[in-house]
């Protein structure tokens, strides 16, 4: 999640990207974790995570460039929820 939230900051500060398009490498793509790993956190970690998932919403909806997810397959999730952060 840094290195994306880098890549993020990245293409946001750079004048000649227009468009950002998030995407994984095969389907499906997935642009969330692992509920179970999820649950494994605790205390500092729990914190980090949430402050990175965070830090990583907030540069979508604040950056001036284009953001696509370009998704493979089905979605679910707080996908449609972050339409109404803007």
């Amino acid at each position: 999640m840094r290195r994306l939230n880098g890549y993020m900051s990245d293409c946001s500060a750079d004048p000649a990207i227009k468009t950002i398009v998030i995407t994984g490498p095969a389907a499906p793509f997935t642009g969330g974790a692992d509920i179970n790993e999820i649950n494994k956190l605790s205390g500092d970690a729990l914190a980090a995570f949430i402050s990175q998932q965070v830090e990583f919403l907030i540069s979508i909806v604040s950056t001036p460039k284009i953001v696509i997810a370009a998704v493979n397959g089905a979605t679910a999730g707080m996908g449609k929820s972050h339409r109404h952060l803007q």
